[in-house]
Parts: structure tokens; sequence; C-alpha cells
């Protein structure tokens, strides 16, 4: 998603959608937008400035939008507030003008609550519905308090659900979280009207452990926002610990906010400490900021059961800054090591990506640090003394099970002998230190070998000596450096496409020839240095056999070094690529469907797709032609409405400019379209949950129902034509859409389905499920808003095989103090199913005049016979009037009617399926382990499961597969309930089977790469996709989920 703030300062969100557009001048505003992305809106919040936390919440195209705008104002002077926010929801905010005019633009059609607040004023909410095509004027009158601030923000779980109903606590003051007045805004928070000061922030929820933050500090007329994290009860957890300091000095700092993720908040105390209880075992993201310094990022910090210590070091804002970066890589084999630990003094931490890259950003200039490699399991540490921003430093480090040796001694100047500081001393890729003030250097845990040891400064020439290390030997090796202040040297790597590094090729510059990977430095594969290069711009030549020449302009400056790497480009004429990576092989879709892959080559020229019916395979329809070149990216959309129900082949054909062509089919099946063509009830009139069936066709297994914008509806069960579902708690009177989704995203919205309408009612009060056989349950049939009922005739009708009246009429009371006489008639026929009841009122008593208001009318106790469901039906509900004397009764105006439901069940029961990630439909997933509590069952052919006679309580649903990351969902089951689950989706990747996707998986893969079913070195482990053959598609599935591990953490072996 691209981001724009003012012209020019732009950024894209990361793969969890996250953003950050850093270095904005302080004290200037600037429009910001969230730009327009595949199948959403854009939407604009006005402007912003340096320090603003924004969230943006795009509409799909496909849902109704409106416009609410209006104007802030204070409510004593009348003048419009600038830089108020105006807050519908999560990422529906906008800013006001220096007017106090605001513009919530592309809102999606609902119901929301909506909250205007600023500093130095209360909030104010107000209740508003947006239309589709409506523009809704809204404004707000701020009463002025100069000192009042507020707390906001969400309330997670562990794995960043957010969590309604919480209690929140601060100065006195309760909210639960997820409450009005923010509706709609699950696990959101709002507490304002606070003095300024400290606060203890507290939340409690049950089944959670409770969690507080202390010195939450409260500014005068401003707002602080705080996330926070419950963990359920019984997690294994651990404690993260440490203290923030001064990058440059090591000063502790106070009052820094500390966080994990976008969860827990704590602020550091007065010695810089800070301390974060009771997270959940895993792998977090650490960051700390603190006004006047930058936000530092540690990534990857590991939290086990026990007291971790993670000190953090951020500079200051003020002074000039750089990066120091490189790989981490294993000596022996030269893999790419991903999650190391690098170390730059006490607290300027990060770990390497799944490449093997780090970055440690933000370094003070000027200042020097040690900096490590950290002991990474089955390695050995390796530090490289001190160095300082900018410096380029790569590790290579030493398996533990191979021998090792160090190397030290003293770089001198030749001529003077004292000693060369920050010298850089190399025996090869990764295995470098750089000297002391003193010229001293140590490289420590060099494995054993020999090697071609090089020492290179700015201002003196470059010196090599052959030296041999053998296993737990010390060897000792001095430099005499001859001063030369105009002398550069130039080095690098020579890389192939895919970063494996060349040797033999013939490397020129200034008239300097040498061949990467050769002496003077063996054992480097693909490096290079020329030395005593004379000061100015030069052409460096790169070429190898095989491979396109690739020339680069460099400049030599006096007494320093130059780094470039060169890529070489491989000669071929091979054919252009052609691979469609979704639709799967096999897969079934519907409606609008995605298709994404790969269409590319050198000399690319256009690519084809198009679709034809497996009965007619020559009927060729095009989909669409398209002239740039695509890799794992949107080839096109299609729309399967637009043909029957019937197998086809897509076939994609790329075409370079030399006439070459590849051509790529996969076959799939296109399932009728999902399409509701009725609701029922088509009015809900009670404020009671109602079931609603929704009929039509195309529905799948885990499909989803929505009421308008409200809440999504607990569906009971489905079949192709026909859903069951509950809505649940009391929703706003008003006209409804329903949304029906299927899990892949086909969508079907029925307009203004039904009506909620609380105006005269007669209804079965309550409907009642989870209880068992041979229990009694009392109905009521009430009346709501009615007006002038002199007399009624009911006759409700009920399933005689669930329930029973025990004791007939006698266990049917009509209310007789308030509405009927007693002369009341009531006929229970409990063969039929029946009870009828008829009742005037007592004339004698009430004169003529009909009862009006709100009551009961009749009380029905059943008992429940045997496990079902029996609606309980107002057949007749029949009412009349009087006009003022005998015989003037009259009909009265027809009331609303609902009509009850008793589900009758014993122990609760799960069923769900279990998906694979990259296994198309139509594959055997028999076999695939479900567990809840003590009980076990295994999927059938098409993934499904079934687990009965579970108690009530509270679970823990796992999931397992080989070659797949266990999966966990936490449940509650409750008396004679079905829960359907839905699907439970299986990530992939962990080739060598330990619940977690690391490099030994990647290292796994690679080595299979390229074989098929039946050859040598084929691991039908690494078939991720399970299409016969290791291919690119398995890499992009496992690169997808690299770094992840499974429900219960990483196994061991």
């Amino acid at each position: 998603m691209k981001v724009v703030l003012g012209d020019g300062l732009v950024t894209h969100t990361t793969g969890w959608g996250w953003y950050s557009i850093e270095d904005v001048p302080v004290g200037v505003s600037y429009p910001l937008e969230a730009s327009a992305y595949s199948g959403y809106r854009s939407r604009s919040v006005g402007t912003v400035v340096a320090g603003d936390r924004v969230d943006f919440a795009l509409a799909p195209n496909h849902i109704g939008v409106g416009t609410i705008s209006g104007k802030v104002a204070n409510a004593t002077s009348g003048a419009g507030v600038s830089r108020a926010r105006v807050r519908a929801g999560f990422g529906l905010e906008a800013f006001t003008d220096a007017d106090g005019n605001y513009t919530l633009a592309n809102v999606p059609e609902g119901t929301y609550y909506l909250q205007a607040y600023a500093g130095g004023h209360e909030a104010e909410t107000a209740q508003v519905t947006v239309a589709s095509g409506g523009a809704l004027a809204q404004d707000f009158s701020l009463k002025p308090n100069a000192s009042a601030g507020w707390i906001e923000g969400w309330i997670f779980r562990p794995d960043r659900g957010r969590i309604d109903g919480a209690v929140v606590t601060v100065g006195g003051r309760t909210v639960l979280s997820g409450r009005r007045p923010v509706s709609g805004d699950r696990g959101y928070y709002f507490i304002s009207g606070l003095a300024p000061g400290n606060y203890t922030l507290e939340v409690t929820k049950d089944g959670y452990t409770s969690r507080s933050t202390v010195a939450v500090t409260v500014n005068p007329g401003s707002g602080t926002w705080i996330n926070m994290v419950l963990t359920p009860t019984g997690t294994v957890s651990g404690v993260l610990t440490g203290v923030v300091k001064n990058a440059v000095n090591g000063d502790p700092i106070a009052g820094a906010r500390v966080w994990v993720g976008d969860g827990l908040v704590v602020v550091s105390g007065a010695d810089g400490t800070y301390r974060i209880p009771d997270l959940p075992t895993g792998t977090y993201d650490l960051r700390a900021s603190q006004s006047g310094y930058q936000e530092r990022l540690i990534n990857g910090v590991p939290v086990t059961g026990g007291e971790a210590v993670w000190n953090i070091a951020l500079t200051p804002s003020s002074i000039a800054r750089g990066n120091i970066q490189g790989y981490v890589i294993d000596a022996l084999s030269g893999e790419n090591l991903g999650g190391v630990k690098v170390v730059l003094g006490d607290g300027l931490v990060t770990h390497t990506t799944g490449w093997g890259w780090y970055s440690i950003e933000d370094v003070p200039v000027g200042v020097s640090y040690p900096l490590e490699a950290s002991a990474y399991s089955g390695y050995r540490s390796r530090s490289v003394g001190t160095v300082v921003a900018g410096d380029r430093v790569d590790f290579a480090l030493a398996p533990n099970h191979i021998g090792v040796g160090t190397i030290s001694g003293k770089v001198a100047n030749a001529t003077s002998g004292a000693g060369v500081s920050r010298a850089r001393v190399r025996a090869g890729f990764g295995l470098e230190a750089f000297t002391d003030a003193d010229g001293n250097y140590t490289l420590a845990n060099v494995p054993e070998g020999t090697y071609y040891l090089q020492a290179y400064a700015g201002g003196h020439e470059a010196e090599t000596a052959q030296v041999t290390v053998a296993s737990g030997g010390a060897l000792a090796q001095d430099f005499s450096l001859k001063p030369n202040a105009s002398a550069g040297w130039i080095e690098g790597w020579i890389f192939r496409p895919d970063r494996g590094r060349i040797d033999g090729a013939v490397v020129t510059v200034g008239g300097r020839t040498v061949l990467s990977g050769r002496r003077p430095v063996s054992g480097d594969r693909g490096y290079y240095f020329i030395s005593g290069l004379a000061p100015g711009n030069y052409d460096l030549v790169v070429s190898k056999n095989g491979f396109v020449t690739a020339t680069a302009r460099v400049t030599i400056n006096p007494g320093a070094g130059t780094r470039r790497d060169v890529e070489l480009q491989l000669r071929t004429e091979q054919a252009p690529v052609a691979q469609v990576l979704e639709p799967a092989p096999g897969a079934v879709v519907r409606g609008v469907v995605r298709i994404t892959g790969i269409a590319s080559d050198e000399d690319f020229e256009d690519y084809k797709l198009e679709y034809a019916p497996v009965s007619d395979p020559d009927a060729w329809q095009l989909i669409t032609i398209g002239t740039v070149p695509m890799v794992l990216d949107t080839l096109a959309v299609w729309d399967a409405s637009s043909v029957s129900p019937a197998d086809y082949n897509l076939r994609l054909t790329v075409n370079d400019q030399a006439g070459n062509t590849s051509t790529a089919v996969v076959a799939v099946t296109v399932k009728t379209p999902l399409k509701v063509t009725s609701v029922i009830p088509g009015a809900w009139v009670t404020a009671t949950p109602v079931k609603i069936t929704i009929s039509g066709r195309g529905f799948a297994e885990g499909v989803a129902v929505r009421v308008g914008n409200y809440a999504w509806a607990e569906v009971i069960s489905v079949t192709d034509r026909e859903i069951a579902a509950v809505v649940p708690g009391i929703v706003t009177p008003g006209r409804y859409d329903v949304l029906v989704v299927n899990p892949d995203g086909d969508y079907y919205r029925a307009v203004e389905a039904f009506v909620v309408d609380y105006g005269p009612v007669v209804f079965v009060d309550p409907s009642v499920a989870g209880i068992g056989p041979n229990q009694d349950v009392t109905l009521t049939v009430m009346v709501k808003d009615v007006a002038n009922l002199y007399a009624g005739d009911l006759l409700l009708q009920f399933d005689p095989g669930v329930l029973t009246v025990v004791g007939g009429s006698a266990d049917v009371t009509v209310n007789t103090s308030e509405v009927f006489s007693t002369a009341a008639s009531v006929v229970v026929d409990n063969t039929a199913g029946t009870v009828q009841i008829s009742a005037t009122r007592t004339r004698d008593q009430y004169g003529y005049a009909g009862y009006s208001g709100s009551t009961w009318l009749t009380r029905i106790k059943f008992r429940t016979l045997a496990i079902g469901e029996s609606p309980v039906v107002l057949a007749r509900a029949e009412f009349r009037g009087n006009t003022g004397g005998e015989g003037s009764m009259v009909a009265l105006v027809p009331v609303g009617r609902q009509d009850g439901l008793v589900v009758v069940g014993t122990a609760g029961t799960v069923v769900g399926w279990v998906r694979l990630e990259g296994v198309g439909p139509g594959h055997d997933l028999s076999g695939i382990t479900v567990e809840i509590g003590d009980q076990t069952a295994t999927t059938g052919a098409d993934g499904k499961f079934r687990l009965t006679g579970l108690a009530p309580g509270a679970y823990t649903l796992t999931a397992y597969q080989p070659v797949y990351l266990k999966a966990g969902k936490a449940l509650n089951v409750t008396e004679g309930a079905i829960i359907q689950l839905g699907e439970t989706l299986l990530l992939t990747g962990d080739v060598v089977v330990n619940n977690s996707v690391q490099l030994a998986d990647l290292v796994a893969l690679r080595t299979a790469y390229g074989t098929s079913t039946g050859q040598a070195g084929y691991n039908s482990n690494a078939d991720l996709n399970w299409n016969g053959r290791v291919d690119l598609v398995d890499l992009v599935l496992l690169a997808r989920n690299y770094g992840l591990v499974g429900y219960g953490g990483e196994m061991t072996q």
C-alpha cells in the first residue's frame, strides 16, 4: 500500500500492513493519504505533523460508502478548533484544518459513534448513520478544558487479536474495551477528562493475566497512546528487562516508552530500567522511543520461560547518524545465516534476516563501538574490534564441530614504527578485524587452514602474508605498511544473479587486472582486491565466459578504499518464463479470480492469458494481453461468473522479441457463484438473538454471514443452498444488508434483506439452547407497545418429539392481573404439539378500555424430551380492541410476530476442516491429526474432522501434519453446542520437520531444487505443493513463512 505525505515523502506498507515515514521535519504540516490500492478506495486524513500516529482503514470497491463532514468548534468562543481528531473507528479518522473543518470520505455505509477530541478540550460523541452515496453533516462543539488529557489504545492477545470487554482503569475511571462510545472498534478504549499527572493503568479480564504500567503520564490538554497485551491464564511466559541508555555517553534515559510489537507498553524508570513481565514464549520485535532520540527497533528478540536482559541504546536526534551493515555466513559452507544476533556496543542490537543480512541504523557518527556476531546455535561467536558508523562488516561464523585457531599481531607504519589504528586485517569473507588505537588486532575462531592474510588502511599500501592456522593454535602475524597518502584501492565481489559468487572473473581497473577468487586472497570466492591506484575516475570492467561483460564507473579517493560489487548476467538464449502460481492446478474457483504467476524474459515482448472448456480444448477465449513483464505478480483478474460451471484450462503464453514462446496450462473447476435469494425472517422485531435462514446457491463450508456493519452472525449449519445462522445481541432499528462471504473470498450482498423494527410486537421469549433432555424450560409470550388490546386468540406450535407440556393446561399461566379475565380458555395438545389460548378482559374491572403498553400474556412450562431442535411458532396471534361498548370490538392493527426456539443437546461437538497451504483441491488430506483436550481425531480425505462428547469448558484445538507448522485455536464449548470451527490452515515450509521454518529448511529445499519424483536427490518434504517436483513455487511458499514457529514451539530431534 502506497502512503504519501505531502509531495515526495512516500513509503509502502510492509506485509503486515505497517508503515513508517521517517525524518519528517518537525513543525511542518503535510497532507497524508493512503493511495488507491487494487480493489480499494483511497483515504486522506487532512494535514498531519511529525509524531502523529495515523491508521487507515480502506474500503473495498464493492461496498457502499458515504462521506461525513463538518466543523469542530470551541463551545465558548465558537471558533474552529484546528488539528482536532474526528474518529469513526480504527483507521476511519481525519484532522480538522485551520478553521476546524474536517472531511471523512469513503466511509463504509453503516452506523457509527463519531468522536471528536482535541488538546485543551473535552471529547464529544455523536451517533451517525452513513448511507451508500450519502453526504452527512455532523458538527461538534467542544468545551474548553486546558488541563484535561486522555489515554487511548488497544487491548491485544499475544497473537495480536484484539480483546473486547477488558476492564480498563486509570485515575478512578473505568471503561470496557471495544464498547461504546466507539462501536465497531474491537479492543479499543478511550478515557478522557484526566487531570495532568502520573497514573497506573490497569487492564483485567476473566481468563487472562492482568497487566499494569506504572508512571503513565497524562500531559495537559493532550493524549497518550498505550496498547496492552493480556496473556491467557496458564500460558508459559517470560520477562524482558534491561536499561534504556544514551548511545553516545551511556547515560540512562528515564521516561522512554518500551513496547513489544503493537502490544504492551511500559515506561523506563529514573535509572533507565524497564521490565515487561508475563510475555508468552515466542519471538518479538522490541522498540523504544523518547523525545529527542531516534526510535530503535530490535527485531527477533526471543522470550523463553526465564528472564531475558536486553539493553536498548537510543541515539540523540540532534547528532549525525550512520549505519553499520553486512552479511553473516557459515565459514565452512558459505550459506547465509538468518536469525544471528549482532551486537554493537551495549544496546545497539539487531538480528540477521533470512538471507543473512543485518543493518544497525542510527549509529552516532564519530563514536567507536565493539562489534560482535554472538553465539548462534551450532556456531562460535566472532568479534571484529571497534567500528564506526559507515563501516561494512561481514561475519563468517565457524561451526562448533570444526577446529579453529587465533591470529593476532600488530599493524605498524613502516617509516615511523607507530601502530596504525583502524587498519583492516582480513583472512577472507567475514574473517576480518580492525586494529585498536595502538595498531593491535585479534582474529579469533578462524577455521584451520591456509590463508593469504591481508592488512590495509587509508594512507598506506596494502600488505599480504601467507599463514596457516592450526586447530587450537595461536598464530602471531605483524604487518609493516608503507605510507602512501595518495594511493587508494578498490575491492568487492563478483556475483551471479542468484547471489552465488563467481571465481575466475577478469577484473580490470586502471590497467591493473586480477582474477576474482584467486590469490592473493585464497579461499574467498568471488572476491577481488586491487591496490596502489592513484586518485581519479576509472572504468571497472568485469568479464567471464558465459556471462555478459559488465562495466561500471568508479572513483578512487586519496588514501581510501572503494567497494563495488558487480553482478554478471548469464548469456542465454533460453525461452521466456511462463508459470501460473495461482490458482493452483485443480483449484475450485468461483466469482472473481485473481491469476498470479511469472511472465518474464530478458527480451520480453508480451504475454497472453486465455481460457477454454476442457470439453472443447481448442475454444480459447481471451482474458487479457500484458505488455509489462510480471514476476510473482497479478497477471489478470478473471470473472469466472461469466462462464458456465465446468472444468476449464487456463493458458499463459509468453513471447520474447526474438520470437521465442513459452506456455503454461493450469486446469481449474469453475463452480456456481454465490448468490442469496431470500433471508427469513424479513423483519426482526424483538430485542433477542434471532435465527435467520438464508436461501440461495453456491454456499461453501466455512461461509461467514455479516449483518450490515453490525456483527458477524454465528453460522449453525450450511449446505450448498441454505445457511442457518443466529444474529447475536441487540441491533439498532433500521434496514440491514446481509453480506455472505465464502472462504475463497466470493461474496454476495443481500441489500436491505430485513428490517429491524421494535414497534408493536408479540413474541416468544427467550430462545433457549444448550440444555439437556428431561429438563424444564419456561417460555413467555409477550407483547410490546400495543394499544387498546381487549381480546386475544393465540395458537402456538412446537415439535412434540422434542418438547411436551407435562401438566397440560395447568402448566399454562395467563396474565389475568393486567390483561385478561380468569375465564381464559387454554387447550394443550401434546400429540399435535399445539397450545391454544383465547381470552378477553373483564368488563366490570376495566370497563370497555383495552390494555395498552408492554407486558407478558402467557407463560408455558415445557419439558425437554430428546436431543433436537424445536421452533415454538406463533401460528396465530389475533388481537381485538374495543371502541367503547358491548359488541364494539374491532380488529387491531396487525402487530409484528417473532417465534421462539429450543435447542436440546448434551455434550458439545466441534466440526471443521483442515487445509494444507499450497495443496490444491483433489488431493487426499486424510490422516491429519486434530486434538482437543484428551480427544483425538484424524481428517478424512476431504480434510474434515468431528470431535464429539466434549464437556463444557475452554479448550485449545491443535492440528498437525509433518512438513507443516502446528496450528492452535482457542475455543469455548458449551453444553449441547455444535461449534462450526470452519477452516484451520496449516502453513508449510517445515522441510526438516521441527515445527519451524528456518535456514535448515531452506538449505534442504535448495539441495533438492530442480528434482522430480524418482530422480536422485528428490525430497518429497521439499515438494510443498505436491506437484511431484521441487521448483520455484515451493521456494516461494517457504519464503512466505521463513522465520515462523508453529504452535507449541520448535521441536527438538
